[in-house]
């Protein structure tokens, strides 16, 4: 009998030195489920030592507490299977109310057992005899049906956690949760063998041992290589790639569903390599490589196809073991992709390039040509709107199309070109190619189609590019200077950027910067010149606008009034003129003057930037001054926009108790269109547009008929551009209300004003 005591001891410490092992490897373990694998291993560990423990025992009594104590780990190790169990699974038992007494069960079931040791109820210990050895024989008491009933219970409901598992997976998913079954199985069926056979040594201990074993391997160690493998070729086979592999003799051996729908072929695949060599050109490929890939383009079925290629060679430690090509189809997404890069660089209506990518090409090309001249060509459509507004956007398109067409018929092909925005065009041209006729005959083709007969007047601007540190925007903006600069040249089609407009360009945008200072230091002055009677009696004035510069000296207003105009600086220059005269009116006010009168001009501008009605009612509040007596001075051409709304601030205005003028009447397009439409108490008239004409009596009978309509109509008129008697005699003769020219006053400081005529 001693054999048999060395052979289990043998076996014993074989299962204690892996089970020691597998617990000092899964304390690197990062699974969650590592902690009860580790807990199962000690477990089992703590019962092999009591078993061995039992093989030396001599007394009944350390008998019964070893026995008690080895039934109540098996019981633990139970319960940790069971968590294993239902932790592999994601079995949500531990979360639903009634399974959780089956927990109370399992811990009254391990007190039991230890309290066996003094109450006797589930077992008693005898000493039996076999030969010349002593064994010790558990004989079970009724209440140990229980502790079976609670054990086998636990037994069952793991086994049934995990075959419900099982039912609802793939059998690919099969492998791993059958082999954690058999070993759990494999302990509970040797422990019920050696109860029936009620063997002397209690051998499912050993199988216990191996359970724990099998399930560190399989949930710690296991790859699932078949797992990996099967899903691997799952993959390779659905996915929409074409996959081929070769072995090491370049033998095409596999193919993908997708590879054999593309080359059309079911078995057979010796044909295979030569169509990848001759669809892709890759007859010349180097077969030293080990890897290869490219973008090719090809056409299949007249159809342009564009695939990512992908080859590669496998080697396992240093030999080659067969190679792949993965080919990709791309043509959707590079079809996507040209078709958004080409949305991005050009003119959706012309499919020209478009501003942006023009100016981008235009930099690149200068950096990597820096001694090739270049000219930079702008056109402009002269009112180009009004064909918009006349005839409709269509035929507008039509015509800015008609541009493009005659740009790639004049220019060569390597010219690039864009639409800028709206009308306007570019060009970058090199120096030896440009020929200025060319582009002149382009201005001169260009018309309206459909029939329409409305003349198209094309500028053209050129700027010489010479200095490359510009952007290529300022470089468009130089050309477009140059049309600018000429707008009203309706004879000649071409212009060339200069230094003269650059100096005068630099010499606006200096003003421009410096105007907020000049208000501020007081540099512009009022200039104000007299209005009479027909008695040649002062009875006000206009203000007017000048600027004392430091350095430039007295700036006289047609050198900057038009430039603020257009950038909209004016409302700073109105308003500053607005308050220095309600300022002057109060002055007179209190000195006994209030009879004069003042006129000041508002800009088209100020409608934009400024609240009108507010910006005058708050002066006479402020200043506390007769309305009438500052009169406003508006032209048709502030009218002429938005008329509705501005019509409705004039007549505010005058409810107010402004005197309201029109100012230039007959120097624009529909002022007597405008009487019909709009009140205002004073026409002003300038004489110098009529005295321009060869036929003076024509002018004189003019000048009479709007006097009289005036009149009619309740309206004063005052004549601005009085030069000489005569026309004075012939104005009153006429019955016109009040003159203004340089036969009464020159424009003068308020100082002088007030010394000549008050």
């Amino acid at each position: 009998m001693s054999s048999i005591i060395v052979t289990f001891m043998s076996l014993f410490t074989i299962l204690l030195c892996i089970l020691s092992v597998c617990i000092y490897l899964s304390l690197k373990k990062k699974q969650p489920i590592a902690k009860n694998v580790r807990l199962l291993l000690i477990v089992t560990v703590v019962s092999i030592f009591i078993q061995a423990f039992l093989l030396f025992t001599k007394t009944v009594q350390v008998a019964l507490i070893m026995y008690s104590v080895y039934l109540a780990s098996i019981c633990l190790m139970r319960y940790v299977i069971l968590k294993i169990a239902i932790a592999v699974t994601g079995h949500e038992i531990k979360n639903i109310k009634k399974f959780r007494f089956l927990y109370l069960i399992i811990i009254f079931d391990g007190i039991l057992l230890i309290g066996n040791i003094f109450t006797k109820s589930l077992f008693i210990i005898e000493k039996v005899k076999i030969g010349q050895w002593y064994y010790h024989a558990i004989i079970t008491q009724p209440l140990y049906t229980l502790h079976s009933i609670i054990a086998y219970g636990v037994v069952i409901l793991t086994g049934f956690i995990i075959i419900y598992k099982i039912v609802g997976l793939s059998t690919v998913y099969w492998g791993k949760y059958l082999m954690l079954l058999f070993a759990f199985a494999g302990a509970i069926i040797i422990n019920a063998v050696y109860k029936i056979l009620n063997y002397a040594i209690d051998i499912s201990i050993i199988a216990y041992a191996l359970g724990a074993i099998a399930t560190y391997l399989i949930l710690l160690e296991n790859k699932q290589i078949m797992l990996i493998d099967k899903m691997l070729s799952h993959i390779i086979s659905k996915t929409d790639d074409i996959i081929v592999f070769l072995d090491i003799d370049n033998v095409c051996v596999y193919l993908n569903e997708t590879a054999k729908h593309f080359f059309d072929i079911d078995d057979d695949y010796s044909s295979v390599i030569e169509q990848i060599n001759k669809m892709f050109c890759l007859e010349g490929l180097d077969d030293t490589k080990v890897e290869y890939s490219a973008l090719c383009s090809t056409p299949i079925k007249s159809q342009m196809r564009h695939f990512d290629i992908l080859y590669k060679k496998l080697y396992r430690n240093g030999k080659m073991e067969g190679s792949y090509y993965k080919i990709k189809d791309k043509t959707i997404e590079i079809e996507i992709f040209n078709n958004d890069k080409y949305k991005a660089t050009h003119d959706k209506l012309t499919g020209s390039y478009n501003g942006d990518y023009f100016c981008e090409r235009v930099n690149e090309i200068l950096a990597d040509d820096p001694y090739r001249e270049y000219y930079m060509v702008c056109t402009d459509v002269k009112n180009f709107k009004l064909i918009n507004d006349s005839f409709g956007k269509a035929v507008g398109d039509r015509v800015l199309n008609s541009i493009v067409w005659k740009l790639r018929e004049k220019i060569s092909k390597d010219t690039l070109y864009c639409r800028l925005s709206g009308d306007k065009f570019c060009v970058l041209i090199e120096k030896e190619k440009y020929d200025e006729k060319v582009f002149v005959e382009l201005a001169k083709e260009i018309s309206m189609e459909d029939g329409i007969h409305y003349p198209i007047h094309m500028q053209i601007g050129v700027y010489k590019i010479e200095d490359r540190s510009i952007s290529a925007s300022t470089m468009i903006d130089r050309a477009g200077m140059a049309i600018a600069e000429n707008k009203e040249d309706y004879k000649n089609k071409i212009f060339y950027y200069n230094d003269r407009i650059r100096e005068t360009k630099y010499w606006e945008q200096r003003l421009s910067g410096e105007l907020d200072r000049a208000i501020e230091e007081n540099q512009l002055k009022v200039y104000l010149q007299a209005q009479c009677n027909n008695e040649g009696k002062v009875i006000g004035a206009e203000a007017l606008i000048r600027w004392l510069h430091p350095t430039e000296g007295m700036i006289p207003p047609y050198r900057f009034i038009e430039m603020f105009e257009k950038n909209g600086l004016i409302s700073k220059v109105d308003v500053f003129v607005w308050n220095q005269v309600a300022k002057l009116l109060r002055k007179w006010k209190d000195e006994g003057k209030g009879e004069y009168y003042v006129s000041v001009n508002i800009s088209p501008a100020d409608f934009y930037f400024l609240d009108i009605y507010k910006e005058f009612t708050d002066l006479v509040t402020k200043y506390e001054i007769d309305p009438s007596r500052l009169k406003l001075e508006i032209t048709e051409t502030v009218i002429m926009k938005d008329v509705e709304s501005r019509l409705m601030i004039v007549e505010k205005l005058r409810d107010f108790g402004f005197t309201v003028e029109m100012d230039d009447f007959g120097s624009g397009y529909s002022s007597l269109n405008m009487l019909k439409d709009i009140s205002v108490d004073v026409i002003k008239l300038d004489m110098g547009f009529l005295y321009k004409t060869k036929d003076e009596e024509k002018s004189r009978k003019i000048i009479e008929m709007i006097v009289q309509l005036s009149k009619a109509l309740d309206m004063l008129v005052v004549c601005e551009g009085v030069e000489t008697q005569s026309q004075f005699e012939f104005l009153k003769s006429v019955q016109c209300d009040y003159f203004q020219g340089y036969l009464f006053a020159k424009p003068v400081s308020i100082e002088e004003f007030e010394k000549t005529n008050m």
